[in-house]
């Protein structure tokens, strides 16, 4: 739940940020609210290919960082962005924090895995399949090759 919910949250950041793009001056906040959004997704997903659940919930926690940096530059976005869709991104960002905080507690109690073994999956699963991406009225971001 907290992998889809954090997957929904850059996608979102992604949407929230595309305007902002041909803006030189917002180059910097854009770019950092992006690596935050990803790199929340990234530890998860890193942290449940590791080999115990010490690794794991080690990663869980670095995603959470990640996750509060997302959620402060939002909260700095006030000068860009309505206050109703800020509060919308920090409060899912908050329903991510409690998930995480709720597994990184319960990995906690957990004895170390042995090398070579997956951790084990939380009851609710951290890691499921990727949701829709939220409808949006703007065009996806133009790649060059």
């Amino acid at each position: 739940m907290a992998y889809q919910k954090s997957l929904q949250l850059f996608d979102l950041v992604v949407q929230d940020l595309v305007k902002f793009l041909p803006d030189r001056r917002m180059e910097r906040l854009v770019s950092q609210q992006l690596a935050s959004a990803d790199s929340v997704c990234s530890n998860i997903e890193e942290g449940y290919g590791r080999e115990s659940t010490v690794e794991y919930r080690r990663y869980l926690i670095i995603a959470r960082g990640s996750l509060r940096e997302t959620q402060g530059r939002y909260r700095r976005l006030h000068h860009w962005m309505p206050p109703a869709l800020i509060n919308l991104r920090v409060g899912l960002a908050e329903e991510i924090n409690g998930i995480l905080s709720a597994t990184i507690k319960r990995l906690a109690t957990r004895p170390s895995s042995p090398p070579g073994h997956q951790p084990p999956a939380p009851s609710h699963s951290l890691l499921a399949p990727r949701p829709s991406p939220p409808a949006t009225s703007h065009q996806p971001l133009a790649t060059s090759h």
